[in-house]
């Protein structure tokens, strides 16, 4: 007796800014709306472009405790975690800086302005204070967090796992480039995922196979760019000169357990050459388009190749 291929879904919608894509093996058929409405609750909880969200209560409560949702906390848990991993060189506290170079509003509104690049450094995630007790988030006053790709890299995790617990066979969720596959993939049971950045080539740079339980993120400065003044800036910032990096990668992809710490390691090689990325990543693999546009495969990102 044949046994039926599970049913697939697919969904394609905006979500934190950018675009979002979930593909369903299997389960429910209402999974893929389902996994709309999550995204979007998790969007409202963490921009920091809405005065209602719990980032924007913590950042303005001048240092004092902010009772926040178990997803909140389980967010700023990983901005210090990764923070303190990465030795600082991911910072989720630069929020000031991405304000000050014009990045203060959604992309889709405009960013260009007149003004002229000052630094502001990131002031660190000494003295952040997650709180599972009492359910609270406290931040030192003046530091603003900036959920940005970690966000969106959790909000991706999160979202397959609940997809998982729902019954589905296999699963991929993709917000804005940080994606998360669960399961069984389509591909002799794994995940084929093409990276692809118009801004850098016109077809795919690389096609990846991997795993369920795989994390991927990628960035580039190219695609999100705007003036202020005579200035063209981009939204990687160097956490030490709170300015945009002068010399960055055209295009960083990372295959990861999980797609924020995945994310987290695009920052944290922002800037570098392929040989300083090389002795800073951990438990995670990368390709690196150099500025010059040479592809370079690290930390055995080869054995992902298609």
């Amino acid at each position: 007796m044949m046994i039926a291929a599970p049913a697939l879904t697919e969904a394609r919608f905006p979500i934190m800014g950018s675009a979002g894509h979930v593909l369903i093996l299997g389960g429910p058929p209402d999974l893929a709306e389902r996994a709309q409405r999550h995204l979007r609750r998790l969007e409202g909880l963490w921009t920091r472009f809405a005065s209602t969200s719990e980032i924007s209560a913590i950042n303005s409560a001048a240092g004092e405790p902010v009772p926040v949702g178990a997803a909140t906390r389980a967010l700023v848990d990983r901005m210090v975690m990764a923070w303190e991993l990465t030795g600082g060189r991911f910072d989720p506290t630069v929020g000031t800086a991405m304000e000050k170079i014009g990045y203060d509003r959604s992309f889709a509104e405009g960013l260009s302005r007149e003004g002229t690049l000052e630094p502001f450094p990131g002031d660190g995630c000494e003295g952040v204070v997650v709180d599972h007790d009492r359910e609270t988030v406290m931040v030192p006053a003046h530091v603003n967090l900036d959920p940005g790709g970690i966000g969106k890299g959790l909000a991706a995790d999160m979202v397959s796992q609940a997809l998982v617990t729902a019954g589905v066979a296999g699963v991929l969720v993709n917000v804005g480039g940080d994606l998360k596959v669960a399961g069984e993939g389509p591909v002799d049971g794994a995940w084929r995922i093409d990276i692809a950045e118009p801004a850098v080539a016109e077809s795919s740079v690389l096609e990846l196979l991997v795993p369920g339980g795989s994390g991927i993120a990628s960035s580039t400065p190219l695609r999100r760019t705007w003036r202020l003044g005579d200035d063209e800036v981009h939204h990687l910032i160097d956490p030490v000169t709170g300015l945009p990096y002068p010399s960055v990668a055209r295009l960083l992809s990372v295959v990861a357990a999980d797609a924020w710490w995945a994310e987290v390691c695009t920052k944290q090689i922002a800037g570098l050459t392929p040989q300083e990325a090389t002795g800073l990543l951990r438990n995670a693999s990368a390709l690196m388009v150099d500025a010059s546009g040479v592809t370079h495969l690290l930390r055995g990102m080869e054995e992902y190749a298609a």
